[in-house]
């Protein structure tokens, strides 16, 4: 959550005292519908007026009464924070002692408004044929925080200052105008988001071209549309900090380090983003989404407790007690239950996990792993992984510093078939190390073997 204040006026002289506290008390509970996700510093002074417009102008507008510089852009200019933003995430009023954002509602289109009495309660709808004031006003207040730029109608720039929202901003061939940003795709299934480029002032480029989305260009009557994880991810963009997860249904985006978040009991939805991340669903059912990065997500019961269904990168976790719940995770590499570890990997990553089993007949642990995929993703091949298996220290105490060709050999079979070599096998693979196969390759080539993937994808690498 964080600290408001709401000042309503009506200088049109059309709106009753009845009605201009319901207005007021409408916009006081759109600020807490944003404050269950988001949370910040400062106090936000929000000023709402009515005006004449006429009857075919906007329902309302919004925007920031100020920007705060977070830095300056190679072009020249500078990139700017929308003021109740920049207030939010660092204390710092960058309008001083004036109001942070305006709202203006066009008083010729008030009957069209539905004032909802109880604006904490959220499951009341509006008639058929009235729009919700109070959704109109999250849509204007996200304007105010995050939905705004320095964007002309034409497509150019008034200068060469830019906001997070104009930075993200980019023309797709495919889908046309979207935004895109890490987190968006996050929140988005890995796409980014269409934006409106095509209706007049006031509505392009600064709203969402999906018609279900609260920040859709256009209000329609009889639904209340909710905050979506998009537009969520969008004011994350804004350097706007998620709420930590309560009891609630929550949606929390982490930073680009190392996170650490627990959902607790709602239905949560957990976005580590870059950075190797700890996210913990508990109860509930979850979707987790690691991002980037080498990402854990943890279970309390052990592992036959879970039924464990999908494919790399994209897993549903069942509790079969219903105590967890039905998660969903998405590009978590480590599953950690009460009783064992299990990785979700592919590709090279899979092939160095791999690696733990023919040089050491073991799982890899979870930190060491880490460490190596850590260096693939920076360049080394998994044959420069392999052969630093080789000079590690546990391969040294397993197997001393300079084995001979015979025990490197009889140790492989060992550790990935569970016996001695056949004699027809241990002479093919003597000949090779001979004619110069390297020994780096020899363990990448048992590691990657039929009877190793087998033995592993039956032990602690889910396939």
């Amino acid at each position: 959550m964080f600290a408001f204040n709401v000042s309503y006026a009506d200088p049109t002289g059309t709106v009753s005292g009845d009605s201009a506290a319901l207005i007021q008390n409408d916009i006081a509970g759109a600020m807490r519908w944003l404050g269950r996700y988001i949370q910040g510093l400062g106090s936000l002074e929000v000023v709402a007026t009515t005006a004449s417009q006429g009857s075919s102008s906007f329902l309302a507008e919004a925007g920031p009464d100020a920007f705060g510089v977070i830095s300056r852009l190679p072009s020249g200019g500078f990139l700017q924070q929308p003021g109740p933003a920049y207030e939010l995430s660092t204390s710092r009023d960058p309008n001083g002692t004036g109001t942070d954002f305006h709202v203006t509602i066009n008083s010729d289109r008030m009957s069209q408004f539905w004032f909802d009495p109880t604006p904490d309660d959220l499951s009341d709808r509006p008639p058929s044929s009235q729009t919700d004031f109070e959704g109109v006003m999250v849509h204007e207040i996200m304007h105010a925080l995050g939905f705004t730029g320095n964007r002309q109608l034409d497509g150019s720039f008034f200068d060469a200052d830019r906001s997070p929202y104009d930075q993200a901003m980019r023309l797709d061939a495919n889908l046309g105008w979207v935004y895109d940003s890490e987190a968006v795709r996050a929140a988005n299934n890995g796409n980014p988001i269409t934006i409106d480029s095509t209706h007049g002032e006031g509505s392009r480029w600064y709203h969402l071209a999906v018609s279900n989305d609260l920040m859709f260009w256009a209000a329609s009557p009889g639904i209340r549309r909710g905050i979506s994880d998009v537009d969520l991810a969008i004011l994350h963009d804004n350097g706007i900090q998620s709420v930590t997860p309560d009891a609630g249904n929550n949606v929390w985006f982490g930073s680009t380090g190392a996170d650490g978040m627990v959902g607790r009991e709602g239905d949560d939805h957990l976005y580590g983003l870059s950075g190797n991340d700890r996210l913990d669903g508990w109860q509930g059912n979850d979707l987790i989404d690691g991002g980037d990065g080498f990402d854990t997500s943890a279970f309390a019961s052990s592992r036959a407790q879970f039924t464990i269904s999908g494919s790399t990168g994209n897993r549903a976790v069942q509790d079969s007690t219903g105590i967890e719940g039905r998660d969903t995770l998405r590009h978590v590499e480590v599953l950690q239950f009460a009783d064992k570890t299990l990785f979700d990997l592919a590709g090279s990553d899979a092939t160095v996990a791999r690696l733990y089993s023919a040089a050491f007949a073991r799982a890899p642990d979870a930190a060491g792993l880490s460490v190596q995929i850590d260096a693939l993703h920076a360049g080394l091949s998994p044959l420069n992984l392999s052969q630093n298996f080789l000079g590690s220290a546990e391969f040294v105490a397993r197997y001393g510093a300079n084995p001979t060709d015979n025990a490197y050999v009889t140790a492989l079979y060992s550790n990935v078939l569970g016996r001695v070599p056949d004699g027809g096998g241990f002479a093919v693979q003597m000949d090779a190390l001979a004619h110069g196969l390297s020994r780096a390759q020899l363990l990448l080539n048992f590691g990657e073997s039929p009877e190793n993937q087998a033995k592993v994808s039956a032990d602690w690498l889910l396939v």
